[in-house]
């Protein structure tokens, strides 16, 4: 899934598009919001973002090959699944938000601080470096971890 955004250029084309809407002064005023993650998804939709599945493929196979011998009522169920199939991709958006949202930040602070400013952004929101921090300052836990 991501990696189809990637490959699509559609993390790098709305960052671009983002960061020419937005300013930010300071590292510490940068946020993305919930409004800018729907845009992110209206953006997606609007650039035609589709990944094809194996699924898809076979049935757009089938479709093509058999139309004759297979007849009308399965032909227009074939279109439901495709729909459905479609569907499930917008959705799928919603599923691996967080995935997502982490690269269009990532892609987001590098264009506005760069890449120091990407260090500096992980350490007050990075999971692991917030976890680990958390750990050290706990030298009871800590001390209990090393034995």
């Amino acid at each position: 899934m991501i990696e189809s955004l990637e490959r699509n250029n559609i993390i790098f084309d709305y960052a671009t598009e983002f960061y020419y809407k937005n300013s930010f002064e300071s590292i510490d005023d940068f946020a993305f919001m919930d409004s800018a993650y729907d845009e992110f998804k209206s953006f997606a939709e609007k650039q035609g973002y589709s990944i094809r599945t194996e699924t898809e493929k076979l049935l757009e196979e089938s479709m093509n090959n058999d139309d004759t011998l297979l007849g009308s009522e399965v032909q227009e169920k074939y279109k439901d699944l495709l729909l459905a199939i479609n569907k499930g991709k917008v959705e799928a958006l919603d599923t691996y938000r967080e995935e997502i949202q982490k690269k269009l930040e990532d892609e987001l602070v590098k264009r506005y601080f760069y890449r120091d400013g990407l260090y500096e952004y992980y350490l007050s929101n990075d999971d692991a470096i917030l976890s680990a921090t958390a750990l050290l300052k706990d030298n009871s836990r800590y001390r209990s971890l090393l034995n």
